[in-house]
């Protein structure tokens, strides 16, 4: 709530500063930030799919100019070494889905 505020006061009081989101992946992002930045950039992930999962999401709340995201990859690893290739597995408890 503090961040909201700080974000609209600097927009009330500077109106011509393009405020951005920086959203970590796609973890700090909402509807409340949405409402106090011009836009939200997904940022980190390195893994391909992640970024087109990612996108999708967040196009479901954003409209397209207001997320800003490549879906591309610097990874010069096989990243799948480093994944478990299916993540949700049919025994899985749901404390480890949710």
């Amino acid at each position: 709530m503090v961040h909201y505020q700080l974000l609209q006061r600097i927009r009330d009081k500077y109106p011509e500063v393009y405020q951005a989101n920086c959203s970590s992946g796609g973890l700090r992002i909402d509807l409340g930030l949405a409402q106090h930045t011009h836009d939200s950039f997904l940022s980190d992930p390195d893994i391909t799919r992640h970024h087109l999962q990612l996108f999708w999401g967040a196009s479901l709340m954003l409209h397209p100019s207001a997320c800003f995201h490549f879906t591309w990859s610097q990874n010069i690893v096989h990243y799948e070494s480093n994944v478990d290739k299916d993540p949700i597995k049919p025994d899985m408890p749901r404390y480890k889905l949710d």
